[in-house]
């Protein structure tokens, strides 16, 4: 008789606030064949204080590292923490501020029950605020097709078509074995888009749908930095680094050139807390890499005709 699967639950572990929220949404669940792996980032928060009240509810494997990775290389505490799963068959990175529907884990054994060719499964999203109400600008962009390839996801992300996070996401753990763990970019930002690109190699992006998970836009987290101007910029070049990585992957883009360019000029250009000279610093670094020298001349051109413009614009205003 074929052994059944199962399913570990991975929680890189460093904040308190909402930990217990999370926690309840797993106790919760009508289906409790899970383990709940639990990697404590060192925190200077007592997060066992917590924890120790599901201990007799949930199978939790708790532990609390020595040394933080979270604040400078987070994707590398994502990995150490699913190195501490098992035996499990598959595996969901989830967090410590989010939660999920009480019928989650159900739904996705029903869904490998009747789909077992799958090996990348996705929740449908339900953003949340800080006292967990559902944040309905958010809701029109969170509901993906039935199947995706991982070209279609990327295409579907560049057009804002689709939002996209880390937490409602199932995949088989032969995946790690065959494409490795998550991929690496500074701050984490773009490190999930890749590695589910990556893992829908095998075989794409299978949603279940009408069950959700909620993913929390809070003042603590990484989403929600939008003013510290350094915390921009390595966002920035960790996107860009990312295009790189796709190019290499697929060849070329999987989406026209012109889309690509598009988004490089707003989210470079247009971004008024950047410095004209780091503009033309990375602009011709990353269009070289990208499109090649020319591209890069004429992006620096466009960059400084447009600052030429605003710099005159404010002169005559101050006039």
């Amino acid at each position: 008789m074929q052994q059944a699967q199962r399913l570990a639950i991975v929680i890189p572990a460093f904040k308190k606030k909402f930990l217990r929220e999370t926690l309840d949404s797993l106790k919760n669940q009508t289906n409790k064949a899970f383990s709940v792996y639990i990697g404590d980032d060192n925190s200077p928060e007592n997060l066992w204080e917590i924890i120790k009240d599901f201990i007799d509810e949930l199978d939790i494997i708790y532990k609390k590292y020595e040394s933080n990775w979270g604040a400078k290389d987070l994707v590398s505490h994502w990995n150490r923490c699913i190195d501490l799963v098992k035996d499990e068959d598959w595996i969901w990175l989830f967090s410590d501020d989010d939660c999920m529907n009480s019928n989650c884990v159900e739904s996705f054994y029903q869904f490998i029950k009747k789909n077992p060719d799958k090996d990348l499964i996705h929740f449908n999203v339900k953003v949340i605020d800080s006292s967990s109400k559902e944040i309905m600008a958010y809701r029109a962009l969170n509901n993906f097709p039935s199947n995706m390839t991982g070209s279609e996801f990327f295409k579907a992300k560049i057009l804002h078509k689709i939002h996209s996070y880390v937490i409602e996401y199932v995949f088989k753990r032969q995946l790690i074995d065959s494409y490795g763990k998550f991929i690496n970019f500074d701050l984490a930002w773009c490190s999930d888009d890749a590695t589910w690109i990556n893992f829908a190699q095998s075989t794409g992006i299978s949603t279940i749908e009408g069950v959700y998970v909620r993913w929390r836009l809070s003042d603590i987290n990484i989403s929600s930095i939008k003013s510290d101007s350094k915390i921009v910029i390595r966002k920035l070049e960790a996107k860009l680094n990312y295009f790189i990585w796709i190019k290499s992957l697929f060849k070329t883009f999987p989406i026209d050139n012109l889309s690509i360019i598009k988004w490089f000029y707003l989210e470079i250009i247009g971004n008024q807390s950047l410095s004209i000279f780091y503009k033309i610093r990375v602009s011709f670094k990353y269009t070289k890499k990208l499109f090649g020298y020319r591209y890069a001349f004429l992006a620096n051109l466009y960059i400084l005709q447009k600052e030429v413009r605003i710099a005159i614009g404010s002169f005559l205003n101050y006039l």
